[in-house]
């Protein structure tokens, strides 16, 4: 009896301290409309309430660009989550963004992603999405933990991760994805006492049921850290140098501290007892 009783507070303090930050699915979005103002995205920067890091910036040679739209592009991934919508990613868009809050200082964070590329630049360091560290929200280098980034590899892509400023190493991973494919992106960030030791990993395609993976796709602690105060997750899509940027969809996001808090569909008591016990 008291063994039984002991699992079953267990259980409950598991299931009262979950650690998932936001979900969001966006199924419930007005589609081909723009991601901004919708559920708590903005692409303004007026904190606690708007995270973005910009409107759109206009092309050099003149014309304008539109804002980041969330279209019917059903996404998934077994044992994740699955939805009807997406949005889009392209160049030449606004940057909408939404708050991580309470802001993250220290710990891991982790950032859960299902990508559908469907071009990638072939030299181009130029990420598109960034997790931030607050400032003034003009998405400065010295304001970004951690970016995505994908690049071109002939017969598909590759996925590359990079800390903080521009100028730090760009690590990809040596597998390459299909374009066209469903992509589930787990990047986790651990934020560490010194001032250059904070580590980034990415988890490509991981059986996520099973739980997190013993090694990483890829990972890197290159450079300064950035992350001091972590209140934000920005899609950075307003670069306006043509062929920098890649296309496709992304959908099913998610931010958590632990690995299971991700998810968009419950774990199974089953699975609950294997991985938490």
């Amino acid at each position: 009896m008291k063994t039984k009783l002991l699992i079953a507070c267990l259980l409950t303090t598991c299931l009262l301290t979950a650690q998932n930050i936001f979900k969001d699915d966006l199924s419930t979005y007005v589609t081909n409309s723009p991601l901004h103002s919708q559920g708590t995205w903005s692409h303004f920067n007026n904190p606690p309430t708007e995270f973005g890091i910009g409107n759109c910036v206009p092309l050099v040679s003149g014309g304008s660009c539109n804002g980041t739209n969330v279209v019917v592009n059903p996404i998934s991934y077994v044992s994740y989550g699955s939805s009807p919508n997406s949005m889009e990613i392209a160049g030449l868009l606004d940057n909408p963004g939404r708050g991580i809050l309470p802001i993250i200082t220290n710990g891991d964070l982790y950032v859960g992603i299902v990508i559908k590329i469907t071009t990638a630049p072939g030299t181009s360091t130029a990420d598109f999405l960034r997790i931030n560290n607050g400032g003034n929200g003009a998405g400065t280098s010295s304001e970004v933990a951690f970016r995505l980034l994908v690049q071109d590899a002939g017969s598909g892509y590759k996925i590359g991760i990079r800390k903080g400023v521009t100028s730090n190493a760009t690590v990809y991973t040596t597998d390459i994805y299909n374009y066209n494919d469903t992509v589930l992106v787990i990047l986790k960030y651990s934020q560490l006492s010194g001032t250059n030791d904070d580590v980034l990993n990415l988890y490509a395609n991981p059986v996520y049921a099973v739980g997190e993976p013993l090694m990483p796709t890829t990972t890197t602690s290159s450079g300064l850290d950035q992350s001091g105060l972590i209140d934000r997750l920005v899609f950075r899509l307003a670069f306006n140098t043509a062929g920098t940027m890649p296309t496709g969809y992304a959908g099913l996001i998610s931010v958590a501290r632990t690995w299971f808090d991700l998810g968009f569909i419950p774990l199974s008591v089953n699975q609950f007892d294997a991985n938490s016990f």
